[in-house]
């Protein structure tokens, strides 16, 4: 049917994920969404980013390391179907969690400043006096 459609699942992050980045991936939601992680938006695809229906195409939303606490979290899922063709579709496998990165694996490669909280990682061209 049209219209729109939210889904809710809990999920139980390890505590050595505790405090990192984590990357969502969801196989297809058809149409248009935006994925939740405890209640903050973490990625989106809408009918301003997305010129085509976007029904096929893999989601992948990263998740600030601010957000990721151990034990409960909650992924939301609330999605919009203009055309009567709403759903999630995949294999039960493609859909998963993976820690971007660690913070043990990766001290001393960056800036001191470094920060994750730029929607597209840190933003390099602020270390630049110009």
């Amino acid at each position: 049917m049209n219209g729109e459609a939210v889904w809710r699942r809990e999920v139980n992050i390890p505590d050595e994920w505790a405090g990192e980045i984590v990357n969502i991936h969801i196989p297809g939601i058809k149409s248009y969404n935006t994925v939740f992680w405890n209640g903050t938006p973490v990625g989106n695809t809408s009918l301003t980013t997305q010129k085509e229906d976007p029904w096929n195409l893999p989601r992948k939303y990263r998740v600030p390391a601010d957000l990721v606490k151990a034990e409960k979290n909650v992924i939301g899922i609330r999605q919009f179907a203009p055309d009567k063709q709403g759903g999630i579709h995949g294999r039960a496998e493609d859909f998963y969690l993976r820690v971007l990165s660690s913070r043990k694996k990766t001290i001393g490669l960056y800036h001191p400043d470094y920060r994750e909280s730029f929607k597209t990682g840190d933003e390099p061209y602020r270390y630049f006096r110009w």
